[in-house]
């Protein structure tokens, strides 16, 4: 063993240690020169022996140890550098996001949101903490306003019909439990609706409403065009309301839409239906009376319409209306006295009867004629055509005779008799009692059976005129108007 302050002597040019070729001293000059120049060490607690040939394996040892130490230190580098890199990868591919059908995004970088939204399907956005990818719903949604403004009903009476809570033992209205509107004829009325709305603006919804407090707002929103529509609008015309357009829906539904566009609340009122209205209970009796009656009003009218209808195709077919507005045309110039007018629409309602095509309006149309017109016109023309072939065969007769009655008026006038004579001898109604010649008085019954023969026809032929009266009657009566009036009580 050696002190380890003994230094062994330069190996020099000629005696080079294996590797860099430096001795053990030049290595470590500083550590020697601190020894040195130092306090005194301490007394070694170990002491290594060395011969020249063991110092140089011990370097070539060192030497080799920190190679590997070094490849070590390469290659965890590399790896360091791998997984860095593979973290930020990751770090970059976890900001793609997918959004769904019925869903808007919104891209939020450094806590401010892009002015732009983003449509359904794959995105990129920054992911946490440079950034964040907000997903808004945008499909329809649905709140049911049923308590706000509808009396309290207990568990027990859920599910009961109106009727049968109004024959319930009557209560008054509490203000503080039981809900109701004020209408503009200071009248109260309950009623429920059902709101249809959806997220149309995803930024300003995301900006300005949480989705806890959403249908709150639009609950209070509603309610506030609710109360206001209600408020203009009569008892009756209320429980009346079809949900037209300008109805009390309608003009809910635009005041609770300018509520939420002024909180910029980004939601858009699709659609308010009032699914239920009613009276206070203590007199629904009442207004259920009265409604009913309007209700059998309209159905009776309606009936009316359609038969009015059935009856003008039937009578008409297709050209019962417009003859029919012709008529009254008509009637209108006549209280005008436009004659020259009543001439126009009279001759458009021969062609409109004889099925020709006329001009109304600037319009040329065709409308076929069928049903009872076309029959009564039919048989109006065979008869006009009998009444015109008759006239025609009287006046070929009297033009046939009128030469012959010049020359000898008796002939034709004793031929003509005994014509009409022996025409009235073979009526049916005509008993012939032959009696010899010369002057005889006898007095003779009437055969009974011929007697019963005339009686049976006369009677057939005031049958046949009664049924005649009785349904030209029956056809005028479809196109009277009722014109008197009445008064009701109540």
């Amino acid at each position: 063993m050696s002190d380890p302050t003994d230094r062994p002597g330069d190996n020099g040019p000629d005696n080079p240690s294996p590797g860099e070729g430096d001795s053990l001293e030049s290595m470590l000059p500083a550590l020697s020169e601190d020894a040195g120049s130092g306090p005194p060490a301490r007394e070694a607690s170990v002491r290594l022996r060395s011969d020249t040939g063991m110092g140089e394996q011990a370097i070539n040892d060192m030497h080799a140890a920190n190679e590997s130490l070094a490849a070590a230190f390469r290659t965890m580098y590399r790896l360091l550098q791998v997984a860095i890199g593979g973290l930020v990868l990751i770090y970059i591919l976890s900001g793609f996001r997918t959004i769904d059908a019925g869903e808007a995004g919104i891209k939020v970088v450094f806590g401010r949101p892009s002015a732009e939204t983003i449509p359904s399907g794959l995105t990129w956005a920054p992911p946490y903490p440079l950034g964040q990818l907000i997903r808004v719903q945008t499909g329809q949604r649905t709140v049911e306003i049923e308590d706000e403004f509808w009396f309290r009903v207990s568990e027990r009476d859920r599910g009961r019909s109106l009727e049968e809570l109004a024959r319930s033992p009557q209560r008054s209205l509490d203000p503080e439990r039981d809900g109701s509107l004020i209408t503009s004829d200071q009248n109260l009325v309950h009623t429920q609706w059902t709101v249809v709305y959806r997220r149309e603006d995803p930024r300003e919804f995301a900006t300005s409403i949480t989705p806890e407090d959403e249908q709150e707002i639009v609950r209070t929103a509603v309610s506030r065009g609710v109360i206001r529509a209600v408020a203009s609008t009569a008892i009756d015309d209320l429980l009346r309301e079809t949900g037209g357009a300008g109805g009390v829906a309608s003009r809910a539904q635009r005041i609770a839409q300018e509520t939420l566009e002024a909180i910029g609340a980004g939601i858009v009122v699709e659609s308010m239906s009032m699914k239920t209205r009613t009276p206070p209970l203590s007199v629904w009796s009442s207004f259920a009376d009265v409604q009913t009656a309007e209700s059998q009003s309209q159905s009776r009218l309606v009936q009316a319409e359609s038969f009015a209808s059935n009856e003008l195709s039937r009578v008409a077919g297709e050209a019962a209306q417009p003859i029919l507005d012709q008529i009254n045309r008509y009637e209108a110039a006549v209280e005008l006295g436009e004659e020259e007018e009543q001439a126009a629409i009279l001759e458009t309602i021969h062609m409109l009867m004889d099925g020709e095509a006329v001009v109304i309006d600037g319009e040329e149309h065709r409308y076929p004629v069928t049903g009872q017109v076309s029959e009564i016109l039919n048989v109006a023309k065979q008869q006009r055509t009998e009444i015109e072939q008759s006239a025609k065969l009287i006046l070929a007769s009297y033009q046939a005779k009128l030469p012959l009655f010049r020359e000898n008026p008796g002939l034709v006038l004793q031929s003509d008799w005994t014509r009409v004579f022996r025409g009235v001898l073979t009526r049916d109604t005509v008993e012939v009692i032959k009696l010899p010649v010369g002057s005889i008085n006898i007095a003779v019954n009437p055969d009974p059976e011929i007697r019963r023969r005339i009686e049976e026809i006369a009677q057939e032929l005031l049958n046949e005129e009664a049924l005649r009266r009785r349904e030209q009657r029956q056809r005028d009566a479809q196109f009277n108007t009722d014109t008197d009036m009445r008064q009701f009580d109540g």
